[in-house]
């Protein structure tokens, strides 16, 4: 048998979930970064009310552009960055959660900016 034929093959149904998830493979130059592992882990939790930005500073701290838009996150949110300090010999690990306080339901309409208005006054 051969390398290949030993490998399992990814079976369908699974690469359908991960689709539905939104899951994805990791980049090769990462994974391959990743292989020699991290000596400096760092956790970043964004906590707060609902309109206030989490996600503009989550999006911005992965280096995404800013989106004007609101659209409430219905569940928490994670990503993982590799920070390189100017002074640090190695690169950190940062996995950053953008957390909300009280998740909606799934079916549950998305409040806009005018409702969130509202509620404070």
């Amino acid at each position: 048998m051969g390398a290949a034929e030993s490998q399992p093959a990814e079976d369908e149904k699974e690469v359908e979930e991960r689709r539905a998830r939104n899951i994805s493979r990791m980049d090769a130059r990462l994974r391959q970064k990743m292989n020699k592992g991290v000596r400096y882990n760092m956790k970043v939790v964004v906590r707060g009310s609902r309109g206030v930005g989490k996600t503009a500073l989550w999006r911005r701290l992965q280096g995404l552009p800013f989106d004007d838009g609101y659209d409430a996150t219905r569940e928490i949110k994670t990503a993982t960055i590799h920070w390189a300090p100017r002074d640090a010999p190695e690169p950190v690990k940062v996995d950053v959660w953008d957390v909300v306080d009280e998740g909606l339901a799934p079916d549950a309409p998305a409040p806009g900016l005018s409702d969130l208005a509202e509620a404070d006054a």
